[in-house]
């Protein structure tokens, strides 16, 4: 194969590693993927492209390699250093620097991005999530700086979502989870986010998908 055939065969056996097969098959494709985009580098070793998926297949190995996250990173930022405005690279080293809980530099990668860029591939779902998980990290941080304003400008763009559609605010509620547990919180300021999201979510009909985190957090207040 060339490294044409070589790019798109590892595209497409990353494709097939559908998130909802069974692990050993998912693990199959991921491996396959993985060994013909590293051959393609080995021709090209400054194709970002390449680079990325690479990041993009080692992201969606085992949470628990450590492994995973070194060659994860290590990919995208060669995906970056090559193409700096790569908006999939720089948001999927925030994914990956976000799981670690690493919010500050989760954050200054997700800042990078373009949200006319997802807009204009009608992908305003992950123009929602990357704004879900900027807030997170603002209120991790820094939950005494984080303005109401922020909180409403963020329930403002999920109510102009499609509201046959899920809102999927799972990071912002675990959030939620975790801050109300915390004794030192402002709980009247957190009561106020807390509200406004949780009419979000009920005017899109999303609130019966978070019954458990409502509830813990409800219990918390």
């Amino acid at each position: 194969m060339n490294f044409k055939q070589k790019y798109n065969r590892a595209c497409k056996e990353y494709e097939n590693s559908d998130f909802f097969k069974r692990k050993t098959i998912q693990l199959k494709h991921l491996d396959i993927a993985k060994n013909l985009v590293e051959e393609c580098l080995e021709e090209q070793p400054d194709d970002y492209l390449c680079w990325y998926l690479l990041g993009l297949i080692w992201y969606n190995f085992s949470f628990n390699s450590k492994e995973r996250s070194e060659n994860c990173e290590k990919a995208l930022k060669k995906s970056i250093e090559i193409r700096p405005d790569y908006n999939w690279s720089n948001m999927y080293l925030g994914h990956l620097y976000f799981d670690q809980r690493k919010f500050e530099i989760a954050l200054s990668q997700f800042e990078k991005l373009s949200s006319e860029y997802f807009k204009e591939l009608d992908l305003y779902w992950r123009v929602l999530k990357y704004e879900e998980l900027i807030l997170c990290c603002k209120l991790y941080l820094n939950f005494e700086e984080v303005e109401i304003i922020e909180v409403e400008k963020y329930a403002e763009s999920c109510e102009k979502w499609n509201e046959e559609d899920i809102i999927f605010t799972l990071e912002i509620m675990r959030c939620l989870v975790e801050l109300s547990d915390n004794e030192n919180i402002d709980k009247l300021k957190l009561k106020t986010i807390f509200t406004r999201l949780k009419n979000m979510l009920k005017k899109t009909n999303n609130d019966d998908i978070f019954t458990k985190e409502i509830l813990e957090i409800e219990s918390n207040l």
